[in-house]
């Protein structure tokens, strides 16, 4: 199944920048009978006590650090994780490359990738939300780092009761394309789908651009987010 690592009452967890190899996180098996050796690193976010031990990737055995939960997100963008599968059924393997996790994600994050969730409640894995947003229209972006060919895209929305505020598919949307220094509408495009627990599948008259964005016209009563955003060429 899938394990937590504690020490006494404090919650540790991974994040990608402090292991070695290839940033991705969710393909890593920390079996259960893994030793764990405990050190005080003084240089390390202030001063923490982090847990090293032994992992397996790709039928490699690999070193892994945990720090303290309560001190990560301070050293960048990149992969959590807390919840470490303890044998392979449990892991994600890592997605092939694509236009999107290629792509730069502007006004957002988690939203690229290219993990298919198991429903719009799904939050185990990267994505993105308009915290504390309600009726207002909000965006985000992909920019390429040079230009693309692209004629569809596929969006997950994100949709479940959080104590504090709550998430459904937005009431409307649109997908835009930068031209030149404006942006303008897709031509054609086959319909823009608000479900839930699936991908929402948009083709459109191919255009070949530096980047993407999504406006959401979010419901009055709720906030709304992404979970997944892909692109096809």
């Amino acid at each position: 199944g899938l394990l937590a690592i504690e020490r006494g009452p404090v919650l540790y967890a991974m994040e990608s920048i402090d292991q070695p190899g290839s940033p991705y996180l969710f393909d890593m098996v920390v079996p259960k009978e893994t030793a764990i050796e405990e050190h005080f690193d003084s240089d390390l976010l202030g001063g923490v006590t982090v847990l090293t031990g032994k992992a397996v990737k790709n039928n490699d055995t690999v070193d892994f650090k945990a720090i303290p939960y309560n001190v990560w997100n301070n050293r960048g963008g990149g992969q959590l994780m807390v919840w470490m599968p303890a044998s392979d059924p449990y892991i994600l393997p890592e997605p092939k490359p694509s236009i999107a996790s290629r792509a730069q994600q502007i006004g957002g994050w988690g939203y690229n990738d290219g993990i298919t969730p198991t429903s719009s409640a799904d939050i185990n894995t990267p994505y993105h939300y308009w915290w504390l947003k309600k009726g207002t229209e909000e965006s985000v972006e992909y920019r390429f780092d040079k230009a693309e060919t692209v004629s569809s895209v596929d969006v997950y929305w994100l949709a479940f009761e959080h104590y504090d505020v709550g998430y459904k598919a937005p009431k409307s949307w649109k997908l835009l394309y930068k031209a030149g220094n404006t942006w303008k509408e897709v031509q054609n495009p086959s319909g823009y789908g608000t479900e839930t627990d699936k991908y929402n599948h948009v083709t459109f008259h191919p255009v070949t651009t530096t980047g993407l964005k999504i406006t959401a016209q979010l419901q009055d009563d709720c906030s709304g987010g992404i979970i997944e955003w892909r692109i096809e060429n």
